[in-house]
């Protein structure tokens, strides 16, 4: 809008001054005329007020055009476009040189351009010290990060005394992994200052340090990582090593367990399952002596036992036989007569019978008990396995308290069993903690066999 206005300011110009030319002729032509005629003044003073017309039309055009360029030039200034409001408003003085508003609004105009040029020196000086000083401290953030770097780098290479002093090989090489990585951190920002630097500030000496730390601080790595390496192969031996060890003693004492379990078997004359409780210890180990010499010993004992029941049973048939032929002989009446209250009689049940006969809660218990089980506890809690086993019967079992106490607490179980009925596998539990169950008010009550004698109740009966 301001280019077009200016133009049409010139324009006009252009047309007073032509006016004004063309008066200047009109007027000389019209002396000439006057000198020469005096009857055409009256035609010299027409001519003379239409120049005097077209000089006052001028001249408002050029104050509508100041005031116009006023008006833009304050636009500019309410704007805050200081250099483009001086633009307008000079063409506005200058069209109309008595526009005291215009002049006014170009003064102060000019007197806010001058303090903000000012202000803009300043402000650019003031950039020049805050750049210079920024320049300084990232120079000095960059010494720190390379000094912090060189301290953590020496830390991993050669840690103190009090480092080393109570950690194992494995931690002392990864504090020094650590330390590593935080001096590679410091490197890399020390990368990223010096980047960001100007291009004419000199840094060539930083650089190097950072060059050759980075350098150090992936070889030391490199090393470290591999000692590191090197360390857990050792420590993986060493604990398959104890984890051999460990699986050798329980080997040992499931071996002896095995044994106690023969020897119980062989107690109870039950040599069928000694022996194969002993061909368990053998398979293993095939050189366990007292497993060999008890299949040898079971062996022979199953033998004598099947031909002492082959002899048994001869011997019981012989009698049932001389029996059945002692009672052919014998002549009985062809029919018995039963009385006429007989089918009363044989119903008939005597309290002893009753109280004989084992209430259902503990046929019941017993049924659960005779389940078989298959578990392996290993330093397991006493009262964590009869839990377990306890879970897998769904028959409340409960400890006398007085027993625990004798014991010395919950006491840690050693066992495996494969296929053993529930009620033999309580035993053997209760046998390494020297207790022992009876059944008891709707469960199964564990104590010392003590404490359990104390419980028998004593009944007479009638004979």
């Amino acid at each position: 809008m301001l280019p077009a206005n200016r133009h049409k300011g010139e324009q006009t110009m252009l047309n007073v001054k032509t006016v004004l030319v063309a008066g200047m002729i009109l007027l000389a032509g019209s002396a000439a005329v006057l000198a020469q005629d005096t009857s055409s003044r009256g035609l010299a003073r027409e001519r003379l007020k239409e120049v005097g017309q077209d000089a006052r039309r001028v001249t408002d055009e050029n104050r509508t055009l100041s005031r116009h360029h006023t008006e833009v030039g304050r636009t500019f200034f309410d704007a805050h476009k200081y250099e483009l409001a001086v633009v307008a408003l000079k063409k506005a003085v200058e069209l109309d040189p008595e526009n005291k508003v215009a002049q006014d609004l170009l003064s102060r105009t000019e007197s806010l351009l001058g303090v903000r040029r000012q202000q803009i020196r300043s402000v650019t000086e003031q950039l020049g010290v805050e750049m210079r000083i920024k320049i300084q401290e990232s120079i000095l953030e960059l010494e720190n990060h390379i000094q912090l770097a060189s301290d953590y780098y020496n830390r991993a290479d050669k840690p103190s005394a009090e480092d080393v002093s109570d950690k194992t090989r494995d931690a002392v090489l990864s504090k020094a992994l650590h330390d590593l990585d935080i001096a590679r951190e410091h490197v890399d920002r020390a990368r990223d200052i010096i980047h960001w630097l100007p291009v004419d500030v000199d840094t060539s000496r930083q650089q190097s340090r950072v060059k050759g730390l980075s350098d150090a601080v992936t070889n030391l790595s490199n090393q470290k990582k591999a000692e590191l390496a090197s360390y857990a192969q050792l420590v993986a031996v060493r604990e398959a090593e104890a984890r051999r060890l460990r699986e050798r003693d329980f080997e040992k004492q499931r071996i002896s367990k095995l044994m106690d379990r023969a020897e119980m078997f062989a107690a109870s004359q039950d040599f069928a399952k000694a022996m194969k409780t002993a061909r368990e210890v053998l398979k293993l180990d095939p050189n366990h002596s007292g497993a060999l010499s008890m299949v040898q010993n079971m062996r022979v004992k199953v033998t004598r036992s099947r031909d002492e029941k082959v002899a048994a049973l001869n011997k019981e048939e012989k009698l049932n036989l001389n029996d059945q032929l002692t009672a052919a002989t014998i002549p009985y009446a062809r029919h018995l007569v039963y009385p006429d209250d007989w089918e009363d009689v044989r119903r008939r049940e005597t309290v002893e019978m009753r109280e004989a006969d084992e209430p259902v809660w503990m046929k019941e218990i017993r049924r659960s008990l005779d389940k078989n089980v298959s578990f392996e506890f290993v330093e397991t809690p006493l009262t964590e396995a009869v839990q377990f086993l306890q879970a897998l019967t769904k028959v409340n079992i409960i400890f006398d308290p007085r027993a625990l106490e004798q014991i010395g607490g919950d006491m840690p179980i050693t066992l495996r069993v494969t296929d053993m009925p529930l009620h033999l596998a309580l035993k053997w539990i209760l046998r390494l903690a020297n207790l022992d169950y009876t059944l008891k008010d709707e469960a199964v009550f564990i104590s010392t066999s003590r404490y359990l004698a104390g419980e028998v109740e004593l009944r007479v009966y009638d004979v």
